[in-house]
């Protein structure tokens, strides 16, 4: 079997994605930022999204606060709580 269909690879080499517009976590669309909605498993919460790739076993994530990137502003403090 090829290391791409062990779980156990799959998950160690994976990255948790989350994009943050307005505190909430949404789902990115093909760039077509008006058509980002809630991530609705989680209710948008990205702590919770957060939480939920810590259980699947991934060792790393990507956030991209929308906000702060559209506005060339500091990240908002989803970050420090993601974290924690």
């Amino acid at each position: 079997m090829p290391p791409s269909w062990d779980p156990t690879f799959v998950r160690d080499h994976m990255i948790g994605v989350i994009v943050l517009r307005q505190g909430q976590t949404v789902h990115a669309i093909a760039g077509n930022r008006q058509a980002y909605s809630p991530v609705t498993a989680v209710d948008g919460d990205p702590v919770q999204l957060a939480g939920a790739y810590a259980d699947f076993g991934l060792q790393q994530l990507y956030v991209a606060d929308l906000d702060a990137i559209e506005r060339e502003a500091l990240p908002s403090d989803w970050l420090a709580r993601i974290i924690d």
